[in-house]
């Protein structure tokens, strides 16, 4: 009996150091092009859970405009999802990136926030993370407009 027990945990514990790790924004972004991908989301539930929130009377402009521009990034990333390889995308920290994916010119502020999403084919998102929300996700200079 000991010994199927000292065995369970040995297969417990292989199982366990096997098993992928995110970190937290890793996490986040998962949760997010998961969240996008479906057909069911939200802007008042991604833009709570989500992206990076700024009061009403933001500089950048009104509460709307960034929801509307902001439905139209998410149905453009939408778009893309669908073709992509859910089953091969990998998350990526810019700096860890291949040199062929690191061709935004990033101050060290930005390049150490943001990922490099990918899969098998052709699917390739920048993401910035700030404060344990998302930042920007599409083009980043857009995308700061938006967001920032």
């Amino acid at each position: 009996m000991k010994i199927f027990q000292i065995l369970i945990i040995a297969l417990f514990v292989a199982v366990k150091s096997d098993a992928q790790t995110y970190s937290s924004d890793e996490k986040l972004i998962r949760e997010f092009l998961t969240y996008v991908k479906s057909s069911s989301w939200s802007i008042d539930t991604m833009d709570s859970k989500f992206i990076v929130g700024y009061p009403v009377d933001s500089a950048i402009g009104s509460r709307e405009l960034r929801q509307k521009w902001l439905n139209t990034l998410v149905g453009f990333l939408q778009n893309h999802l669908k073709r992509a390889d859910w089953d091969a995308v990998k998350v990526v920290p810019y700096d860890q990136a291949p040199d062929s994916l690191q061709i935004l010119m990033l101050r060290t502020e930005y390049s150490t926030r943001s990922y490099v999403v990918t899969d098998s084919k052709a699917f390739t998102r920048y993401i910035l993370i700030k404060n344990n929300h998302i930042q920007a996700f599409d083009l980043f200079q857009k995308a700061f407009w938006l967001m920032d």
